[in-house]
């Protein structure tokens, strides 16, 4: 009999796969890992592309049950992060807290708490002498070292590894607190895994020397065309659905090489037509335009963050209009995002590059100064860090623009000719 799924149980775009996971054996992701936590009293260091399977194979080791996770693009300070970790279900806590004035006094103020900590029962009275944060409606938190003691006490005890993930969005300050807060318990046993991206991969050392000898890099290595087919060579035939070999290859050569847009795409191909669990006869997938499929999926995934970064910051006065070619005009934001397009979409852009495809679609007189790009996209940068938590899809370095993000560059290349004809807002 057919086993019967569901298509979110197949391709799993932003979810955990199992019909569909490649385990990539010639690397020996899983065991090297597993090594690792084994070896324990380190740092281990999970790095690669942006969405290219560093959390799945974090869980796929891990599991759920036996470790505790903490958002590195919600932690802004210290607080945050004992935030986490005492909110989890994990270990649990209840913190009242109480807005100061401009009236308190020093040393009247503080907080009253009780944590329960598994194996070590409630704790509890007035906190203070910890790490405070107000924030800007006067509200204070209070952590004691006494708490975090006990709190990292139960997860060596407990056997719960510690993963940070997105580390590369917190400070170097706020890395640097947090590594030398878990130096005692890394040394006591507790398995802590920071996942972040390739060139963040050596933070831990550059915050905190003393981890030298204590630190595992675990770097995974970008995917070839050959495993992402392995994706819906495993998915379709469990949906009892057929597929030519042409769409399977369009779809990872379409992908930039990224597990995450091969899922979707599949998921999406399915809805399109009609796909959406095993069928009980085998349907044959013939004449699929993926080109709707495509266009479907740029829209719908890489289209918020563009969006926010050809805004570009607030500006007190109109921006200049620049004309293109074909008639229409953009500011320096979206010409900008235009000549990346054009120019590949890649992962890197150099200004020369960038400098040659403004040339082709902007009027004469109209292209923009060298410092006019770079402060545009210095400013995209700083919108990318501070305003999408989720990734950091685009960065200025040594006068390239870099875009880490697939899903960005997937819509970059399927709406670019409607961008050029002013049809995506």
């Amino acid at each position: 009999m057919v086993t019967q799924y569901q298509l979110r149980q197949v391709f799993t775009p932003g979810g955990f796969p199992s019909v569909t996971y490649v385990q990539r054996e010639h690397l020996n992701l899983e065991r090297r890992l597993e090594d690792a936590l084994a070896r324990g009293h380190g740092i281990i260091t999970v790095t690669g592309p942006t969405k290219s399977g560093k959390t799945v194979l974090c869980r796929r080791v891990l599991g759920s049950e036996k470790s505790l996770w903490i958002e590195g693009g919600r932690i802004r300070s210290e607080a945050d992060f004992w935030d986490q970790i005492t909110g989890s279900e994990l270990y649990p806590s209840s913190i009242s807290r109480t807005s100061t004035t401009a009236s308190t006094r020093e040393g009247r103020g503080g907080m009253s708490a009780e944590v329960t900590i598994p194996a070590f029962g409630k704790v509890g009275g007035q906190l203070g002498g910890g790490i405070t944060q107000t924030s800007s409606n006067a509200e204070q938190r209070t952590f004691s070292a006494d708490q975090k003691a006990r709190t990292l006490k139960a997860l060596v005890s407990d056997g719960i590894s510690l993963i940070i993930d997105d580390f590369h969005f917190v400070t170097h300050e706020v890395q640097s607190v947090i590594v030398n807060s878990l130096k005692a318990s890394i040394f006591d046993g507790l398995n802590v895994v920071i996942v972040a991206v390739p060139h963040r991969a050596f933070d831990p050392l550059a915050v905190q020397q003393e981890m030298q000898g204590r630190f595992v890099h675990l770097q995974i290595e970008p995917w070839t065309l050959a495993e992402l087919r392995l994706i819906p060579e495993r998915g379709y035939p469990a949906l009892n659905v057929q597929v030519r070999p042409s769409l399977i290859i369009k779809t990872c050569e379409e992908s930039f090489l990224n597990p995450l847009l091969v899922q979707d795409i599949c998921s999406r191909t399915c809805i399109i037509n009609g796909i959406r669990g095993t069928q009980d006869e085998e349907k044959e997938l013939i004449h699929v335009n993926m080109n709707v499929v495509f266009d479907d999926v740029s829209r719908n995934s890489g289209f918020p963050t563009y969006d926010r970064l050809k805004r570009g910051p607030q500006s007190r006065t109109d921006r200049k209009p620049r004309k293109l070619k074909n008639g229409g005009s953009v500011d320096i934001y979206q010409a900008i995002m235009l000549a990346v397009a054009y120019a590949g979409p890649k992962v890197r852009t150099d200004y020369d590059d960038l400098r040659a495809s403004l040339r082709e679609l902007l009027q004469d007189g109209e292209l923009p100064q060298k410092n006019e790009v770079a402060n545009a996209c210095g400013h995209m940068a700083q919108i990318a860090r501070n305003e999408l938590s989720h990734a950091e899809p685009i960065e200025w370095h040594n006068d390239a623009l870099i875009i880490s993000d697939p899903f960005l560059l997937f819509f970059l290349r399927w709406q670019r000719e409607d961008l050029a004809a002013g049809n995506v807002v």
